[in-house]
């Protein structure tokens, strides 16, 4: 017989853990080591974990493209390329790139966190 395996995504924006569907959350700390989920949230890739007989994969990102991000100033957020509000800039960016970027007033392009690079845009007007 054959082993279900129960997949599970990361969601780097929202940094949530949720089964393929979007509908059950998981609190991963209850399967991967921390240290290592650290490293699969930086790194991307697959982890195959087995608890209690049960088998999970958990599947992180890559992000070796390159992303192009938009500032509101009004409301002082971020929105990424389809629009959603980023809630883990910090995944994405490093601080001094937000410092700079703030301090210029315009778009800059920057190296992402994960590799590729990061345009940062600043709007006109």
């Amino acid at each position: 017989m054959k082993q279900s395996i129960m997949t599970i995504l990361y969601n780097d924006n929202h940094n949530l853990f949720t089964d393929e569907f979007g509908q059950v959350e998981y609190n991963i700390s209850d399967i991967m080591p921390i240290d290592t989920v650290l490293y699969y949230k930086r790194e991307g890739g697959t982890y195959r974990s087995k608890i209690n007989g049960e088998i999970f994969d958990i599947e992180f990102p890559f992000r070796e493209v390159n992303r192009s991000i938009y500032y509101d100033p009004v409301n002082n957020i971020f929105e990424d390329e389809e629009g959603d509000f980023i809630f883990n800039l910090y995944s994405i960016i490093r601080p001094n790139d937000l410092l700079l970027f703030k301090k210029e007033k315009r778009t800059i392009f920057v190296n992402g966190i994960r590799g590729g690079r990061v345009e940062i845009n600043y709007p006109f007007g």
